[in-house]
C-alpha cells in the first residue's frame, strides 16, 4: 500500500516508520530540517520483534514527489 503522511514531525516520523518497517511505500513530508535528518538517517523502530531501522522517502515539499496522488492512504498529522 502508498501511503503519504503529511505533516510528519515526531509522530508522523514514528507512524510512518511503523507502516514503512510492515513493508509499506511511505512518503513523509514534513519541516525541512526534519526531512533533511529522515533523508539521511534511517527512522529507528523497535518492537517486541526486534529493532530494526527503516527509511522511508521524505521531503518538505509535496510537488517534488507525485506518489501524492497515487496514495491509498493518507494522514495529516499536526501539532497541538
Amino acid at each position: 500500500m502508498k501511503i503519504l503522511v503529511m505533516g510528519a514531525g515526531a509522530m508522523g516520523s514514528a507512524v510512518g516508520g511503523f507502516m514503512a518497517r510492515a513493508g509499506h511505500g511511505v512518503t513523509l513530508v514534513g519541516r525541512k530540517a526534519h526531512m533533511e535528518a529522515v533523508s539521511h538517517e534511517p527512522v529507528p523502530r523497535r518492537s517486541r520483534s526486534g529493532a530494526r531501522d527503516v527509511q522511508p522517502q521524505a521531503s518538505d515539499f509535496l510537488k517534488e514527489h507525485d506518489r501524492h496522488e497515487k496514495a491509498q492512504s493518507r494522514f495529516r498529522t499536526v501539532q497541538s
